[in-house]
Parts: structure tokens; sequence; C-alpha cells
């Protein structure tokens, strides 16, 4: 994926430069495929991962600098993500394997039964060429049309047996002779030239050594397929926590003056984010509060009170988007950008404004300048 690219570029010029080794390039790069993987099999959305790429690799040496290994403050910086952002633990891939349509899934297949057939394969083969240039396409076991015999050897449930096991990994593999098998019975598909217990794919293995293919064969095939796909994109695991820094901290619902005071971070719904400046953190706060209830955000913001002057349905030449067709102008003051989320968050049902606080800097910056910080 192109959205990587500010990251592995950043990371390949720090490895250049003689700060990670090469087998720390190789671990990165498959915690970052790990991370998308989940991410595609759990559909989640790509609209936050402009803004992870953009700053993973600098949250990455900032652990560094704390005295931590590169690739777990790499994972630290994708756990300790929410949202859009998300890493998805083993619980939602779970569900989400068991839910998923594997076979209308395009050119992914190239990368899915590469990775099922090959990681950990010495002989390996390949699936990607054979996959392309038609030598290898995607069988359903069961095929997608019953015949009579199919719905007599699934029994009395047969549609919904249908239904439920068509398209998921425990019903599907690959074959260079699909067209030949066609709706046949499983015996068939099993016994004849070329059928599975001639196929050389470790994918066929379990499905040659079946006497019949129903339900419960499924449901085996699909679990040890799981038990492949958690070994080839596992859950990562830290035991690096940055070292705690001392801030003050002033949630939205305080009274309390912002004005002049430096950002460190801020906290909403229990996750933690650091950022530079107002602005970085308006994009992200506001980046959220829109996933949860844009028609709060666009409430305030096509309003005819403050602050609606400070948004707009036209791209701003100074300006961010937070969702398609709504842009923020951050050209104001410190107090002006506070207000306006007071404002949003007091539309909005699920969200208290005690959820969002602010860490600062101990010390006021004088003469700090608020209109565009």
């Amino acid at each position: 994926m192109s959205i990587t690219a500010p990251f592995l570029l950043s990371m390949l010029d720090y490895a250049d430069a003689g700060n990670l080794a090469e087998d720390q390039v190789l671990a990165a790069i498959g915690i970052i495929e790990d991370y998308l993987f989940r991410r595609w099999v759990c559909n989640i959305g790509t609209n936050a991962l402009n803004k992870v790429f953009e700053n993973l690799h600098y949250d990455a040496v900032r652990g560094v600098s704390d005295g931590a290994d590169y690739c777990e403050a790499l994972k630290y910086s994708l756990l300790r993500r929410e949202s859009n952002g998300r890493f998805p633990r083993d619980d939602e891939f779970r569900q989400s394997y068991t839910e998923r349509n594997f076979y209308g899934i395009g050119r992914k297949r190239l990368y899915l039964y590469n990775c099922l057939e090959n990681r950990d394969n010495v002989e390996r083969v390949n699936v990607v060429d054979m996959l392309e240039d038609g030598t290898l396409s995607v069988e359903h076991i069961m095929p997608q049309t019953l015949s009579r015999k199919w719905r007599d050897s699934l029994g009395t449930n047969a549609d919904a047996i249908h239904e439920q096991w068509l398209n998921r990994m425990g019903n599907l593999t690959l074959t260079g002779y699909n067209s030949q098998y066609s709706n046949n019975e499983f015996s068939d598909k099993r016994d004849r030239d070329h059928g599975f217990k001639d196929s050389g794919l470790k994918l066929n293995r379990f499905v040659s050594t079946c006497e019949s293919w129903g339900e419960p064969e499924m449901r085996e095939r699909d679990d040890r397929i799981w038990r492949r796909f958690l070994t080839i994109w596992p859950c990562i695991t830290t035991d690096y926590h940055p070292k705690a820094e001392e801030h003050e901290s002033h949630p939205l619902d305080e009274d309390f003056n912002f004005t002049n005071r430096k950002v460190a971070a801020y906290v909403f719904q229990g996750a933690r984010h650091t950022v530079k400046t107002w602005v970085e953190m308006m994009q992200s706060i506001l980046g959220s509060l829109y996933e949860i209830d844009p028609d709060a955000v666009r409430a305030v913001a096509f309003g005819d009170k403050f602050p609606a002057r400070y948004f707009s349905n036209d791209p701003l030449e100074y300006g961010f988007e937070i969702g398609p067709g709504l842009w923020f102008n951050p050209g104001n003051s410190t107090a002006t950008k506070i207000e306006a989320l007071r404002r949003i968050i007091e539309r909005m049902p699920d969200v208290d404004s005690s959820d969002l606080s602010f860490e600062l800097y101990d010390e006021p910056h004088a003469g700090a300048r608020n209109e565009s910080d």
C-alpha cells in the first residue's frame, strides 16, 4: 500500500544511516504487514492511515531515545491507537475471520494464498504467478451450486450450511483443475486423476484425508486455517512503555485559560495522544469526534452561530479536512479552538466534556502567539 511510503522511506533512511540492522528492518516490515492484513480482514476503514504512517517512524525513534528497541517502540505506537487507527486484537480478528467472505477479494487472493501455502514452506510453490496466469484458481470444495447428490450429502440443513460455509476459508482451496471439478461429488473431486489426493499443495492435505465433506469437515479445516492465520499474522505485544513525563493536565470542562500554554498531549476516552501543536491536536480530535457523531460536528459547522465561520464545505488553503466535504480553518486562538470543541461535544450524547483533557508543558510560553499555533 502506497500509504505506507512515509514510514518506509523514513525507516529505510534511518537504517541506511546505520541505526537499524537488517533483521530489525525485516521485523518492522513484518509488523506493518501484520497490522495491515488484520485491519483488512476486519474491514476497518483506511481514512486514519495517512496520519498513522506520517508519524509512525518518529514515534519509534522517540522510543529509541527513551531506551527502547525500535520494533518494540513501533509496536507500542500501533497498540496504543484507537478507533479507525487501531491494531485489531485476536477477538476482533477471529470474529471477522468467521464472518468474512474470502472468495470475492480480488487481487488480495494472491497475497492471502501465497502466505497460506508458502509461509514456512521450504518447497515453495509459485502461487502468485500461477494465480495470475490461470494455472491455479480458487476452488469451492462444496460447490457454489448444489446438485441433488450434494444436497443429500449435506442433509436436511443443506441450504443453511451452504449459505454459512460457502465462502469461508474452511471451504476454499487452490486447484489447477477447477473446471474439471465443477459441482461433482466430493469423492470424485478427491479421487479422480489430479484430484485432491493427487494435489501437492499444503492447502489440500487435510481435504485429501476426508471421507466426506460437510459442516464438521469445513469447521475442522476452518479452525486449522485459523490457527495458521494466528501464526502468520500474530497479535503483537510489547513490554515497552514510555517513561512518564509529568505534565500539567486540565479537562475540557474545567474553567481554565489555555492561552499561551503549549500542549504536549491530549487524552480522549482513556487513550493518550502526543501532539506538537494545538493545530495538530485539533486535526486529530476533530477527526475522532467526526467518526463518532458526524451529525453533531456538522450541526455546529453549518450552524448560524460561533464557531461556524471557522468551518467550510470547500477546501481551505490553510486548513484540513475533517470528513467528506467538511474543512476546518485552525487560524485562530487557542481559546477559540477549545470553545469550538466544547460546542461540538455539547451536542454529542455519547461523549462528555470530561472525556477530553489536555496535558500542558509546565511553564507558560510568554509571548507565544495562538492564532495558528
